[in-house]
């Protein structure tokens, strides 16, 4: 929930493209849904890359922008259901996750020895706890943090 007592949000979001270092491929996407006391409801959504600051007080709503181009939608309802189908329509639907990625994920680095690792997953049935899927994040790398060297 925003508050609403006129403080400032910043939003920004930002990772380089390998392809193009100047290129964003992040982005916040405010989006909000009012519903008034009769039921009827709105929504707004302001999709734009760049970052932006969002301030919200008792009887306005304010985003200021530092670039980029302003798509800004208005979703007319009138009901919130029907506000979030409009949204829908326009950002498309969330896509289904793959089924392993919805049970319990264990990540950490620092694992000796790929037989380690696998008397962790033992351990894991051995407990009866669940584990769909086991990370051992970034130990496949040369000294942990670089994963290409040049001679």
């Amino acid at each position: 929930m925003m508050p609403r007592d006129g403080r400032t949000l910043a939003l920004w979001a930002r990772d380089m493209s390998c392809a193009n270092e100047y290129a964003n491929l992040y982005g916040a996407h405010p989006f909000y849904i009012q519903t008034n006391r009769d039921g009827s409801s709105h929504g707004v959504l302001l999709m734009n890359s760049n970052g932006m600051d969002v301030t919200a007080n008792a009887t306005a709503l304010t985003f200021r922008v530092i670039g980029g181009l302003v798509d800004l939608y208005f979703f007319t309802g009138p009901s919130p259901e029907q506000v979030v189908r409009q949204y829908h329509a326009v950002i498309g639907r969330p896509a289904l996750p793959p089924y392993w990625s919805l049970g319990l994920h264990q990540s950490k680095w620092g694992y000796p020895s790929l037989e380690y690792l696998q008397e962790v997953v033992a351990n894991y049935s051995a407990a009866g706890l669940p584990l769909e899927t086991i990370w051992s994040d970034i130990d496949y790398m040369h000294n942990r943090f670089r994963n290409a060297e040049f001679d």
